[in-house]
């Protein structure tokens, strides 16, 4: 059964079975026109100023925000990027001083954090047990700036 949501468990990973397995590519579906792909470009994270400009590419289901960018952004604003090291989150006129961290149990409960998604690779700001995208009102295109504090 194909569900609607759930694609890479009910079509990409028995496909991909299937080819690892040997069958022919041209046995596992219809061939798509090149033409026809439209390539995946999200917002570009930039460093200026002394800041990052960046924005939520998407929200999970947790409530943590994938941002663009990724650590190297913030050791370049700082020299560093260390465990702790603090950030001024700024969303509209509003600013939200949280720390780096590699690990939800460095964060207190509740306390929101910047770290580095590993499922996405890049910036993602978090609340350990708690919903970031509910404290912060964030959505999918919220502009963001991060300053060091």
């Amino acid at each position: 059964a194909v569900s609607h949501t759930f694609h890479g468990r009910d079509i990409f990973a028995p496909v991909a079975a299937h080819l690892a397995a040997g069958t022919p590519i041209g046995e596992v579906g219809p061939a798509v026109a090149v033409e026809s792909l439209v390539p995946l470009a999200f917002p570009a994270a930039r460093v200026h100023g002394g800041g990052l400009d960046t924005s939520v590419l998407f929200i999970d289901t947790f409530g943590n925000a994938r941002i663009g960018g990724d650590p190297a952004d913030l050791a370049l604003l700082r020299g560093h990027l260390e465990p702790g090291d603090q950030f001024a989150v700024r969303i509209g006129a509003d600013a939200v001083v949280m720390p780096w961290q590699v690990t939800f149990g460095e964060a207190a409960p509740g306390q929101l954090l910047l770290y580095e998604d590993a499922d996405y690779a890049g910036l993602a700001i978090a609340a350990n047990q708690g919903s970031a995208a509910d404290l912060l009102g964030l959505e999918t295109d919220t502009e963001i700036r991060i300053e060091p504090a």
